[in-house]
């Protein structure tokens, strides 16, 4: 019993949790279009929204039992120690201990202000039970207002438990003489190198040389002491600063406390809400919110301990041994990490349990293990001392400056090393990638080199996620002011965009996936784009940009869209009958029309390739006669959450050197994909239809230890196929090159000249035709293409008809490039400065093209 009260408070903040985020991804807009409204999310989400006021209801009675008062011990008695704990705390609140102290009754107790939050929590919770919250949010500020509002159970609950009684000296043991500061951090610090950057080398390899592994070993270890020095420089100055009051012990739990709560706000803020492009004033006062619920929870808990000595107890090392073996159970427990956020937050978790492990053993061990470590000229200088505290914020100010320059020594050493032969940046790089500590510290210390790179990183930041408020007036965009054809020969057009598809699973463009021979027999009798990419990576902006032919101002999404949405017309004027699978982007993009048959209407959760097409060759056999069809559906079998959801395991045996969960999902859309040609073969309307297989991305499958996609380009995210079959009667007439970089938007342009309205191309960020009449001559390759991440701060440039790759990540403040053709991922290249500049310089003129195209209808952006 004691000790499910003690859990009593940390499970109410857990609830208010759940559903705080749940509320808070229902207010943001593409977390809502992409996972919310389409239940894109596992069962048990299901299940927690509906036992959501009942869990809610527990958790409140079990904290409130949990946080009533015992009597505090009479004046010069300390309370015993419950057992097993390494220092002398009260019984957890709630219970009652034998006897009595003092005189007075050792009954649990609760205040007023305890019973008048009880009462108000259980009328709001029996309301919750009759009147379901989170099942009937929605996509506007009313959810934004419940994410802050659920958050006050758990605050308002600490808040009440800051009102004394306590024991008569609480506070912090740091400030305690002779403390060790910067020992214990080193200590940790190496610690987690050990468990994390060798443990991965030893598991996972480099593809480096012996020398250039060894020098970004070295540079992953002096991070991770540059980190300990910083934080061993903070301390020391909080508990100088703590020293300076009448009440040091309680300062010092105060200041300490005050910084883990702007810590964490900052790491929410920066980590988590920035990877679901949540942002602004509204995002800080959330993220303080958030932090301060689990700040006041530890601080109510230190501040109910009674000072005294501690010891190193058993259970410390069941505890270490759990923080050794974290990193490789979050690797095997967490595969789908949107932007790394699991992997950075459960990595942070690992490095405050480290810190706490290693202040704890090294108090326990003063006065046995490490006297005479103490008594080392070395020790006292690295100590805390009350005459000496200007020796541990100095030792720690010469860390932090010692790192600072090592950097800068070992970038200005990069060339040197080139000339030899050697990468260790490169080999750096491909570290911060795959292990997810000296990620996290990457990110944390790196900043941009010069001026003109921080005010490139915040172009990049300014001009992603437009907010909706944003009043956007989208310019009127017409491809073609040619006339369309009248023939009763139009040709039907089936667009399938198989979401998350990559090219290397389908055989016509890897020998080696030899399970989707359907897809390789359609590729047989159509034109194959070898080298085709996505302008985007994730579905929010490419499906848009599929309708449109065009890149898009960085908003989700801007209304009304009909002004840019070329396919939307070109299939209206056409005079054709549209079969549409419409989700949730496609209900912002399009406009309502009478006669569209929608697909997949009874879909509940995801729609789902073989369901689809066998709905629509009903469709097709009911169709009116003489009208063309247009067909576009988005099926998302494949999709990352779809896999997570439904379990990831294979779905149809093993297929060695492949994802299995995804290839095997990609083998039945195969077959069924099969039997709809046969079935367009049999009808007579293969000869007469434009067949497209493409996707609106790729998707990370374990490329770097990354998985999934939206907050990433990598080549592996923006590569997709482009397979498109043409009658006989149009494949004559026009000609193509199979061998040039191609993009999914070139589609609709495409679509344009086969039906007989040759495309212009309004501005460079325009698609183009894939297509010339036979007669023309060859189009110029493309020199460069912006890339964009759908949800962050995240561009590129693919150069050289796509075969380099540039990435500029303004989240990390890092640049990286790749060389195309070598594997789906691509081969990571050392980034010189030349290479930055030609980069950074090509994105700006790209957003600027865009900026003054659609600032034409724009009053402000």
């Amino acid at each position: 019993m004691r000790v499910l009260l003690s859990l009593g408070r940390p499970a109410l903040q857990a609830v208010c949790c759940l559903g705080s985020v749940y509320a808070l991804l229902c207010h943001i807009p593409f977390t809502w279009t992409n996972f919310i409204a389409d239940r894109r999310y596992p069962v048990l989400v299901e299940r927690f929204l509906a036992l959501h006021p009942w869990l809610l209801l527990g958790t409140v009675v079990l904290a409130w039992l949990g946080t009533c008062r015992q009597p505090p011990p009479a004046s010069g008695e300390r309370p015993a120690p419950p057992a097993g704990t390494a220092g002398p705390c009260p019984l957890p609140a709630g219970t009652a201990a034998p006897g009595r102290q003092g005189g007075r009754s050792s009954e649990a107790t609760a205040s007023p202000g305890l019973r008048i939050w009880l009462g108000l929590h259980l009328a709001a919770c029996l309301w919750l039970a009759f009147q379901p919250l989170l099942p009937g949010l929605a996509n506007n500020g009313w959810s934004l207002a419940w994410a802050l509002f659920l958050w006050v159970p758990s605050l308002s609950l600490e808040m009440v438990a800051l009102i004394p009684p306590r024991p008569a000296d609480w506070g912090t043991d740091l400030v305690e003489e002779g403390q060790p500061l910067i020992l214990p951090l080193f200590a940790a610090a190496l610690f987690i190198f050990i468990t994390y950057s060798l443990t991965h080398l030893i598991g996972r390899g480099s593809d480096g040389t012996a020398v250039e592994l060894l020098c970004a070993l070295g540079w992953d270890l002096a991070a991770h002491l540059l980190a300990a020095a910083a934080v061993a420089l903070l301390l020391a100055c909080a508990l100088e600063a703590a020293r300076m009051t009448p009440w040091p012990r309680q300062a010092g739990l105060i200041i300490t406390h005050f910084l883990l709560w702007v810590a964490a706000a900052c790491a929410l803020k920066s980590v988590v809400l920035s990877s679901i492009s949540f942002s602004g004033l509204v995002a800080w006062l959330y993220s303080a919110c958030a932090a301060a619920c689990p700040t006041l929870l530890s601080f109510n808990a230190a501040a109910a301990c009674a000072p005294g000595p501690r010891r190193v107890s058993a259970w410390l090392v069941p505890i270490a041994f759990g923080l050794a073996i974290a990193p490789y159970a979050v690797y095997r427990l967490i595969k789908t990490d949107w932007a790394f956020v699991l992997a950075t937050v459960s990595t942070m978790a690992v490095w405050g349990g480290v810190l706490w492990l290693s202040f704890r053993v090294a108090a326990g061990l003063r006065g046995t293990a490490l006297e005479r470590l103490e008594a080392s000229r070395l020790a006292a200088w690295l100590r805390y001392d009350r005459w000496r505290a200007w020796r541990a914020p100095a030792a720690g100010l010469a860390c932090v400056s010692l790192g600072f320059a090592g950097n800068a020594a070992f970038v200005g050493m990069d060339p040197v090393f080139r000339r030899a032969g050697l990468h260790p940046r490169r080999t750096l790089f491909q570290l911060g990638s795959e292990e997810p500590s000296f990620r996290a510290l990457r990110g944390l210390f790196t900043m941009p080199g010069s001026s003109s790179e921080g005010s490139f990183f915040q172009l990049l930041q300014k001009h992603t996620n437009i907010p909706r408020s944003t009043r956007m007036i989208l310019p009127e965009v017409e491809l073609s002011t040619r006339p369309a054809v009248s023939s009763a020969d139009k040709p039907d057009i089936f667009f399938f965009v198989i979401d998350s598809l990559r090219p290397d699973y389908l055989g016509a463009y890897n020998p080696a996936a030899r399970f989707t021979p359907s897809f390789d027999a359609f590729a047989k009798e159509s034109v194959v784009f070898k080298r085709a990419f996505s302008a985007y990576g994730g579905t929010g902006l490419s499906e848009p940009s599929l309708w449109s032919g065009s890149m898009l101002p960085h908003m989700q999404y801007p209304s009304p869209f009909r002004p840019v949405n070329s396919l939307e017309k070109l299939v209206q004027r056409q005079g054709y009958r549209s079969h549409i699978t419409v989700d949730q982007v496609l209900k912002a993009v399009l406009e309502p029309a009478k006669d569209t048959v929608q697909l997949d209407a009874g879909a509940v959760e995801t729609y789902k390739f073989c369901a689809t097409l066998a709905e629509l060759e009903t469709k097709l056999a009911a169709a009116e006669r003489g009208r063309p069809v247009f067909v576009y559906t988005q099926p998302q079998d494949i999709h990352v959450s779809v896999i997570e959801k439904e379990g990831r395991s294979s779905v149809s045996g093993d297929y060695p050197g492949f994802f299995s969960a995804y290839a095997s999902r990609v083998a039945r859309m195969d077959a069924c994909f099969g039997r709809f040609v046969d079935g367009l073969k049999r009808s007579g309307r293969w000869e007469k239809s434009i067949v497209i297989v493409t996707a609106d991305h790729g998707d990370s499958l374990g490329e770097g230890d990354r998985w999934g996609h939206a907050y990433t380009i990598y080549p592996e995210v923006i590569s997709v196929p482009i397979m498109i079959h043409l009658p006989r009667s149009l494949a004559g007439k026009f000609a193509w090159d199979a061998d040039a970089m191609a993009l999914n938007m070139d589609i609709t342009p495409s679509l344009y000249a086969l039906l007989g309205q040759p495309p212009s191309q309004p501005a460079p960020f325009f698609g183009r035709s894939l297509f010339r009449e036979a007669s023309a001559a060859p189009l110029p390759p493309r020199k460069e293409q912006m890339v964009v991440s759908s949800y962050g701060p995240v561009y590129g440039i693919l150069r050289d008809d796509g075969r380099s790759l540039y990435i500029a990540d303004s989240t990390a403040y890092q640049e990286c490039l790749f060389l195309l053709g070598r594997g789906i991922a691509g081969e990571s290249m050392t980034l010189d400065d030349k290479a930055g500049r030609e980069g950074r310089a090509s994105i700006r003129r790209w957003i600027g093209d865009m900026e003054r195209f659609f600032d034409a209808g724009t009053s402000t952006w």
